[in-house]
């Protein structure tokens, strides 16, 4: 993504280096900076200044008139497609005259010589790029914006946290959109009519959840119980780690043997086979829920796990000609939080893993969690299944940046049900693994791989497999009546 030109400054790599967090590109920085310094653009900048300084602005004018040399571009054209002064007799504001380009770099101009607004410089190259392409040249306009960036590097760089900051603003609002779309009843892909508000309130009445291993609605019982989640149409994103806990892990003393105690016949002696750190993480998926006024919203929906890096069985020496070899074997994820006794496997064989002492939050929402858990009288609620709201907050907490802790890569257990992909192409085939560019890839692509339509799918599996349910529950009158009337919903 660099620009080709030699001696770049420090404040630029800087610039490369923010700006890949945010958008992956210098360009696109300065293309969002753009839009936000309008004059109208009503975006709050928290005090940053929204013109150039003199000097910026020179940087500016020098860039674009060089640009505009290299692909053959008169700066009157550039400027009038622009639109960048109501006059022509104002285009002398943006670029510097063949006098001016002859004094070299050294020049110097008086304070108003150039126009100080960022966003003319951005359209005039971009228009410039047009003009160009228009004539026939091979134009690369994503790094035609990347060298206007370097040009105006010290300018950019206050802005590239408003610039995150209001990209998880946007992805939250389109995120949210996507609920008030399910709002309504929406054809599935295979014909059939979802209208979740209604299907929730039929699931509700009759105590049903759909469950995936069966295809096929079931008793939910009595509560809100584990299954909860059945009629949730969600897509998994990826997993986060929130916290770390110490557990113990333990095996049955003498399989089957009892603890002699006629109170605790059906106890079983255990032995401690290991201590060690576990990782608590949470699957993130984004889900559908009904909303006050029989609406529907997005949520992201947290799932707890617990990863075991290497389990208390995986370094086994085994001799092999006189040398001992160890085995690492692949690392252990258990559903659930430890705070119950969960069970877990290796390659020996089961054991069951239970907490020891207070988990350590490294998420704040997570420490949160915990300090809201820890006087209601019931040490398992910190790990169950909930929702969060989907605002910039949350998206920027569970969709930004991960900090690895260590080595191995948690996502690779989720792989098979994520639905984003391990990395994005952006303008100029650049490649990116940032969250936010992989959700929006999946947010704004226009097929059946959309994160709508692939919700829409999983919400028709659910109302097929409710109205197979009511049909089978029927009589033989009630039956061909429903059979009759789903066919015509279709």
């Amino acid at each position: 993504m660099g620009m080709g030109k030699q001696g770049t400054s420090a404040a630029v790599t800087n610039l490369m280096a923010k700006a890949l967090e945010a958008t992956s590109r210098p360009g696109e920085v300065l293309a969002k900076v753009a839009a936000m310094v309008t004059p109208k653009s009503g975006v709050d900048l928290g005090g940053i200044k929204r013109k150039l300084t003199p000097a910026q602005a020179t940087k500016a004018a020098r860039c674009v008139t060089a640009i505009m040399m290299r692909l053959d571009v008169r700066p009157s054209d550039a400027c009038r497609a622009a639109g960048v002064a109501t006059s022509p007799n104002n285009f002398h504001g943006f670029h510097l005259s063949e006098p001016e380009l002859r004094l070299g770099a050294d020049a110097v101009f008086r304070d108003d010589r150039f126009n100080q607004s960022l966003n003319h410089y951005h359209r005039l190259v971009v228009e410039t790029a047009r003009l160009a392409t228009e004539e026939g040249a091979s134009v690369d306009r994503p790094a035609l914006l990347d060298e206007l960036a370097e040009a105006v590097d010290d300018f950019l760089l206050p802005f590239v946290p408003v610039v995150e900051r209001t990209a998880y603003e946007e992805i939250s609002e389109h995120l949210n959109l996507i609920g008030a779309y399910f709002s309504k009843p929406r054809m599935g892909p295979g014909g059939t009519i979802v209208d979740l508000p209604r299907l929730w309130g039929a699931c509700d009445r009759a105590s049903l959840a759909y469950d995936s291993d069966l295809d096929a609605m079931a008793f939910a019982g009595e509560g809100p119980g584990e299954n909860w989640t059945g009629n949730l149409p969600r897509l998994l994103l990826l997993p986060r780690v929130v916290g770390q806990v110490s557990v113990t892990c333990t095996v049955p003393e003498e399989e089957g043997e009892a603890s002699g105690s006629p109170s605790s016949l059906f106890d079983v002696r255990t032995r401690p086979i290991g201590t060690m750190e576990a990782d608590l993480l949470y699957g993130i998926s984004l889900a559908l829920i009904g909303a006050p006024g029989g609406r529907v919203a997005a949520r992201f929906l947290l799932e707890p796990w617990t990863a075991l890096v290497r389990g208390p069985r995986s370094r086994v020496p085994i001799p092999l000609n006189d040398v001992l070899i160890w085995l690492d074997p692949a690392e252990i994820m258990v559903r659930g939080f430890p705070f119950i006794d969960l069970p877990a496997s290796d390659h020996v064989g089961p054991f069951r893993i239970g907490a020891e002492g207070v988990a350590q939050a490294r998420c704040p929402e997570f420490a949160r969690w915990i300090a809201s858990t820890a006087d209601d009288g019931d040490p398992d609620r910190i790990g169950s299944t909930r929702t969060l709201p989907v605002t910039p907050e949350t998206c920027e907490l569970f969709l930004g940046p991960v900090t690895r802790t260590q080595i191995w890569d948690f996502e690779r257990p989720f792989k098979a049900e994520m639905v984003l992909k391990d990395w994005v192409q952006l303008h100029g085939g650049v490649p990116n693994c940032e969250t936010v560019e992989r959700i929006a890839e999946r947010l704004y692509r226009d097929d059946e791989h959309s994160l709508d339509k692939m919700l829409l799918a999983m919400a028709e599996v659910i109302a097929v497999a409710m109205e197979r349910h009511v049909e089978a529950a029927a009589d033989g009158v009630s039956r061909k009546r429903f059979t009759f009337l789903r066919r015509m919903r279709s």
